[in-house]
């Protein structure tokens, strides 16, 4: 069972972030339906190997940090796709911003 899971979920984020990454701001509905289901089932895995009661305080923590990386993921998204559909304008100012908010992110991300 938790192998197949884990094979769903790799299948699933494969697919999520190649859809993401193609028609990020287009289909911002379509990105936040993966997200959600992707998340539904994370958590589900999560729970079943942790094997944590859902009353457990652990799940308000682990809720507010889905929050978080899913809001940090749409800036990302966000921010790629302004750089995708400006590449042919970008100066040297307005590329090294963009450079500085994706390692900002990046930050966020990892701490």
């Amino acid at each position: 069972m938790k192998k197949t899971g884990l094979i769903y979920l790799s299948t699933l984020m494969l697919l999520i972030s190649s859809t993401a990454s193609l028609y990020a701001q287009s289909n911002k509905e379509e990105i936040e339906f993966f997200q959600s289901i992707y998340g539904m089932e994370k958590k589900a895995v999560v729970a079943e190997f942790l094997s944590i009661s859902p009353e457990n305080p652990f799940w308000t923590i682990y809720d507010e940090y889905e929050t978080k990386r899913k809001e940090l993921g749409k800036e990302r998204l966000n921010l790629l796709s302004h750089y995708v559909d400006n590449y042919d304008v970008l100066d040297d100012e307005v590329y090294d911003k963009t450079i500085a908010n994706m390692m900002d992110i990046r930050k966020k991300q990892t701490s």
